[in-house]
């Protein structure tokens, strides 16, 4: 079922379904340890490229 732009203005945005919810929690749950490390990484002093741990 496709919409076009003036019926979704008309009506709002199609609803998610139950799948697509639980496939964006799932994208938040997995990617929000990554956005961490990234953040905390871009604030370290030191560069880590050539670092051994």
């Amino acid at each position: 079922m496709k919409r076009d732009l003036k019926t979704t203005i008309r009506s709002g945005p199609i609803a998610k379904t139950g799948a697509e919810k639980i496939r964006d929690g799932l994208k938040d749950t997995l990617l929000e340890p990554t956005q961490l490390y990234e953040a905390l990484r871009a604030r370290s002093p030191r560069s880590v490229s050539g670092a051994s741990v």
